[in-house]
């Protein structure tokens, strides 16, 4: 499981080198840094990611960097947010066509600024179309 505190230190201190991305398991990050080093501008983004991680709440960072974390504790924190939200759990009253519209339009953009990894999207996405079909 990754750390907040410990990415946050490493973006600041070796984000030049893209240490960080290869903790928080974005290779292909770490590698265009590491490419990019001689440049310094990664070590800059890497000092403003640094303290974008450290001020992260902590519900925040596992949903978006330890998923599988997040939903081993039955969805607590962000995850049962964002469950709440879209109307996924069975105690909920079943949406309205227009209003499975717009939860779809809002998953969409979740998962498009990457607060929600493409699986979760696309298990949402499935239980959305699934309760339209049953109205």
């Amino acid at each position: 499981m990754k750390d907040k505190t410990t990415a946050g230190l490493l973006a600041i201190f070796l984000g030049g080198l893209g240490v960080h991305k290869f903790y928080l398991g974005r290779m292909i990050q770490g590698i265009i840094y590491l490419v990019f080093c001689w440049t310094t501008i990664p070590a800059v983004i890497g000092l403003i990611e640094g303290i974008i991680y450290l001020t992260m709440d902590k519900n925040a960072f596992d949903f978006k960097y330890n998923p599988h974390a997040v939903m081993a504790r039955g969805g607590q924190g962000v995850s049962q947010n964002v469950h709440q939200t879209f109307n996924l759990s069975n105690q909920v009253e079943t949406p309205q066509k227009g209003d499975t519209l717009a939860e779809l339009e809002k998953l969409n953009s979740l998962y498009q600024s990457g607060a929600i990894t493409e699986d979760e999207f696309y298990e949402m996405k499935q239980r959305l179309l699934n309760k339209l079909r049953n109205e």
